[in-house]
């Protein structure tokens, strides 16, 4: 049941961060997303250049745009106005202009030692801007530093060309992030799942939390809520924030 009901939230449903309101066939992603369609652009992300391809014709695509970002790119997020690329070492943010290629407006960076870069996606509404900066001493993991950093910061982006870091949460290995309206959802590596009320983004407020499992990434939509974990997919209804429940736990057989 949980496979058919995600299908038909990603085929249909919107939400602040994947796909613009004007296109027909939107499709949600989780916060560690390389490639987003918007409108009859595709965005996607290499190792260090952000490339733009015109799909109106699906049978043939076109390569439009490619420009250098910086090194160790690593998610993309769209909030139906800007589209923000997660790194290493900062969070940059683009404007779309009227042919669909993005224009540069800042990088943020996050002043860590050169050698203690976190991994960090982001979300993000229209006035703020939400990005989890983890790293582990786990040997074997692609963000094992020398140095743990884990956290959340928020940034008030209502002037795109100079983000100001606002508030800065302590966590427990941050991962996926999602929003939707006032709401925040965190995973935390191997403790579960996070959801913050974020009315005041400089006193965010936990609402809920179910700990103890692992939780990589999270697409809310709607009052449904998908967190993926390893080989399996959480699923939770938050129509009432005050009584987020859980609906299921689908288990991914290869």
């Amino acid at each position: 049941m949980v496979l058919g009901v995600a299908v038909g939230m990603l085929a249909c449903s919107s939400n602040d961060g994947s796909l613009d309101s004007s296109s027909s066939g939107e499709v949600l992603s989780g916060s560690y997303a390389r490639m987003l369609a918007i409108g009859s652009k595709l965005y996607l992300l290499g190792t260090n250049t952000l490339h733009v391809l015109d799909i109106t014709n699906e049978s043939s695509p076109q390569a439009i745009s490619s420009q250098f970002v910086t090194e160790n790119i690593e998610s993309l997020f769209f909030n139906d106005k800007h589209l923000f690329v997660g790194s290493q070492d900062g969070m940059y943010i683009y404007s779309l202009n009227a042919e669909g290629i993005p224009q540069f407006e800042s990088v943020t960076s996050y002043e860590f030692w050169p050698d203690v870069l976190p991994c960090d996606p982001i979300a993000a509404n229209e006035s703020y801007a939400f990005s989890t900066l983890s790293t582990t001493i786990a040997s074997g993991s692609p963000c094992q530093r020398w140095v743990q950093i884990n956290e959340l910061r928020v940034f008030d982006i209502s002037d795109v060309t100079e983000p100001v870091n606002i508030n800065t949460v302590q966590m427990e290995e941050p991962k996926g992030i999602g929003i939707d309206g006032n709401l925040l959802f965190i995973c935390e590596n191997t403790n579960g799942i996070r959801v913050f009320d974020i009315t005041d983004p400089t006193d965010l407020t936990m609402i809920y939390s179910d700990t103890g499992f692992a939780a990589r990434d999270v697409i809310p939509a709607n009052g449904l809520l998908l967190v993926m974990g390893d080989n399996n997919i959480h699923q939770y209804d938050y129509n009432d924030i005050n009584n987020i429940t859980k609906l299921s736990l689908y288990e991914i057989k290869d």
